[in-house]
């Protein structure tokens, strides 16, 4: 009895070590390696979040394209960053038939019978069929993983637009060694998708359909043998896609709107700069985009994997500043009420009144005050005489300063809502007698019974109560604000270089202002008052601005011919001029 005993032990762990040693066994043999004991594990490689097309990756370069009827479209490309995607982990893959084969040291593709393994995907993990009979001696493999919207003749792997195809490589010493061995597979497409957003002022927009189409053929397919480089194949034919926007959105962009398409996939290697969007019908701002067009000449050549927006923001002017804090064209208005004509939009959301990123808008009217006797009164000065209103910035240009230093000061010199609201600007003398009062609340009742130009302007009323929470207090502009807004408005192409010395500082001399209407329709359209005229008065035609000149002066835009014309200098500050408030939101 105990010799069977001991038999039947003997005889079982023979079994158990027999069992044990099967996959030892499998590939062990002559130092062979079956695919079928390893585990392969596959994720999707993400599309990812869209990011500038640029080399710093922050701000992209933007394409000014003139449309005609007095539109505009800035067009900028985002993408994800490449070493961004490279690192980025990848996500869950949908279950489907993937198939594997393996590239030797000589960077061939191992071919034959039973050189490819086929498997189904169930939880990011490949289960390759029990038929696979891939056996590879021990060592070092390239191993391309593919799905079945993939082509492979044998030779090479072709590819289309099909977003589906996926393919992944992997380099791994794989041994003949009884240990589980992993290797892991991030699947990832030969194609690139493109998306394109309208950003607009509106909420609603009008049947806007485009097509894209390509001056050049583009990539239809491209074939690839052994590893996922250099194509040896690639067809190409015309691009010619429907582009359809929506026609509402709910995605504001800071104070506008954005409309999105959806995504379109062209095949990696297609040359963006090659393709134009070109709209059939539509309308924004209640003017028809069909027939206009613009080639993408930012996209550049399209990455395997990459996303990418083509950003358009479509512009128009004027556009209005409602009282709501909100932007639109006027005739959109609805129950809202215009306060002031937009010079920079916004865009940032949290940028602080004077901050970059911070919109700029100019009030519709010149700013007034009602005297003791009911009489209106427009004109006003900048208290002086012995420098009390010094911003500590001086222009003068009797000591010593750079006269081009001193024009670039000028021009670039935004600072309106610092000097008006900030005591922190305050000179000497102001520190002293007003060290916590901003110019901007320094009446006539607190300095010597005399109005000022600050006041006035940061008191200014647009004629209905302000209730949105964007919008500044007022405030009386630089001489570079009113610059920027000659420009923006067209008005008056004035540049840096159109200013000089002339005396004690640097000015520009009689710059005509450009012809047309459209200037005057601007704010008369909406009951405001020309920004390069004064209507109300035939001998005074100069308004301050908040550039501090010396002691007794400040500078001031003039304005003469009828409007037609303009110059800046400096005026006495005990002098009367008129003041036209600027306000941020």
């Amino acid at each position: 009895m105990k010799k069977i005993l001991y038999s039947f032990i003997v005889l079982l762990s023979g079994l158990i070590f027999n069992s044990c040693s099967t996959d030892e066994q499998q590939n062990d043999s002559k130092g062979l390696v079956d695919l079928r004991t390893i585990q392969f594990t596959l994720s999707e490689g993400s599309f990812g979040e869209d990011k500038q097309l640029t080399r710093s990756l922050a701000e992209p370069t933007k394409q000014m394209v003139d449309l005609g009827d007095g539109l505009t479209a800035e067009v900028a490309v985002e993408r994800d960053a490449k070493d961004k995607m490279a690192t980025r982990a990848g996500t869950s893959l949908k279950d489907g038939n993937y198939f594997i084969y393996a590239i030797g040291s000589d960077g061939k593709r191992i071919k034959g019978a039973g050189k490819i393994a086929k498997g189904v995907v169930t939880d990011g993990e490949l289960k390759l069929d029990e038929r696979t009979s891939l056996i590879l001696p021990a060592g070092q493999y390239t191993f391309v993983c593919y799905n079945e919207y993939v082509t492979d003749d044998g030779d090479k792997l072709t590819f289309t637009d099909d977003s589906r195809a996926l393919v992944g490589t992997t380099t791994q010493t794989i041994t003949a060694s009884p240990h589980i061995q992993k290797v892991a597979f991030v699947m990832k497409r030969q194609v690139a998708r493109v998306r394109f957003k309208i950003t607009a002022y509106t909420q609603a927009i009008s049947n806007i359909d485009a097509k894209l189409v390509s001056t050049a053929n583009q990539p239809a397919s491209i074939s690839y043998s052994d590893l996922i480089a250099n194509p040896q194949t690639v067809t190409s034919m015309p691009v010619d896609n429907e582009v359809t926007f929506p026609t509402t959105s709910n995605t504001k962009n800071i104070l506008a709107f954005d409309f999105f398409t959806p995504y379109q996939y062209y095949l990696a290697g297609t040359d963006g700069t090659a393709l134009k969007l070109s709209f059939s019908q539509g309308t924004v701002y209640q003017k028809s985009l069909a027939g206009k067009e613009f080639t993408l000449n930012n996209l550049g050549i399209l990455e395997g994997n990459a996303s990418y927006t083509v950003r358009i923001k479509l512009m128009t002017n004027p556009l209005y500043l409602f009282q709501d804090g909100t932007i639109a064209i006027y005739e959109e208005r609805g129950t809202r009420t215009p306060i002031g004509v937009m010079i920079t939009e916004k865009t940032k959301e949290n940028a602080q009144p004077g901050e970059e990123g911070a919109g700029l808008a100019v009030s519709l009217k010149y700013a007034s005050y009602t005297d003791a006797t009911g009489n209106i009164v427009r004109e006003t000065h900048i208290q002086g005489g012995d420098g009390d209103m010094d911003n500590n910035v001086l222009y003068y240009n009797n000591y010593g300063i750079d006269p081009l230093e001193t024009a670039k000061k000028q021009f670039t010199d935004l600072n309106g809502y610092y000097y008006t609201w900030d005591p922190a600007s305050h000179g000497n003398v102001l520190k002293t007698k007003f060290p916590t009062t901003p110019k901007g609340d320094v009446d006539e009742t607190s300095y010597d019974n005399l109005f000022q130009a600050y006041y006035m302007a940061g008191h200014y009323n647009p004629g209905v109560t302000v209730t949105g929470s964007n919008v500044s207090k007022w405030f009386l502009p630089t001489i570079g604000q009113y610059f920027l807004a000659f420009r923006k408005l067209k008005i008056m192409d004035v540049q840096l270089s159109d200013m000089h010395l002339d005396g004690l500082v640097s000015y520009i001399d009689e710059k005509d202002v450009n012809a047309g209407s459209f200037k005057d329709e601007v704010f008369s359209k909406v009951g405001g008052d020309p920004l390069h005229k004064i209507p109300y008065s035939s001998y005074l035609n100069e308004v301050w601005v908040s550039n501090y000149a010396d002691v007794l002066y400040y500078m001031m835009v003039r304005f003469y011919s009828g409007g037609e014309k303009i110059d800046t200098g400096m005026q006495r500050t005990y002098n009367y001029c008129f003041v036209r408030p600027f306000v941020h939101f």
